[in-house]
């Protein structure tokens, strides 16, 4: 499993995902390796990331690097790109149940003159959620997953008095995945966030990335 979570400004998008990569197979979901889960491009003014397979983050990285104009193009390629990849981990994993995969893509539209982030899944779990498969879906300002228990987000003060989240301080999103690293996957030992934090701010043609510890 993996944490990933989404803010979208006027003028940039911040990234923030975990590094753990966890064995699908292994019981207890164990704890495999340290790994980034995101994509960058600035070329094109764009980031992507990425919880599911870890071979598929990689495949979807080699048809997107230098093939596009611009994030427009990249966007309204995505899916055959993510369906072409996955069908192809499917083939090399014949023998195998290849997990479900849930991606985050953001970037300036030059097209609509803005940022604009996306979601889209593998699996048909978040259709009462608005997110039907295969699907590129608008994302709202801030979106995480997995979300949080309520009682975490409070008890980390990331909730307002007005009841806002409270996520756009720099150190907003880095708490926000403490919160995230309380949930535990179920019949497991394993937290759904882990390894390390890394923060990724996109502006136009732009690029910053980071990574900082768990405390």
């Amino acid at each position: 499993m993996s944490s990933m979570q989404v803010l979208r400004r006027s003028d940039h998008i911040e990234f923030c995902t975990d590094g753990a990569g966890y064995l699908a197979k292994a019981e207890d979901a164990a704890l495999g390796q340290f790994v980034s889960k995101i994509m960058i491009f600035p070329e094109i003014s764009c980031a992507l990331c990425c919880r599911g397979p870890g071979l598929f983050l990689s495949a979807v990285h080699r048809h997107i690097s230098g093939c596009f104009i611009d994030f427009d193009a990249m966007l309204s390629a995505l899916v055959d790109i993510a369906k072409t990849n996955y069908a192809d981990l499917q083939i090399f994993h014949k023998d195998e149940d290849i997990e479900d995969f849930e991606l985050i893509v953001g970037g300036w539209s030059e097209k609509n003159s803005r940022f604009e982030t996306y979601g889209m899944v593998s699996h048909d779990l978040w259709v009462d959620k608005g997110y039907p498969p295969w699907t590129v879906t608008p994302l709202s300002e801030f979106y995480a997953v997995p979300w949080p228990e309520e009682e975490d987000i409070k008890s980390l003060g990331l909730r307002g008095h007005d009841g806002k989240l409270l996520v756009s301080s720099p150190s907003g999103m880095p708490l926000f995945m403490q919160a995230q690293r309380m949930r535990k996957i179920p019949l497991a030992t394993s937290c759904l966030a882990g390894g390390f934090i890394q923060k990724t701010v996109l502006w136009k043609d732009i690029a910053q990335t980071a990574i900082d510890q768990f405390e």
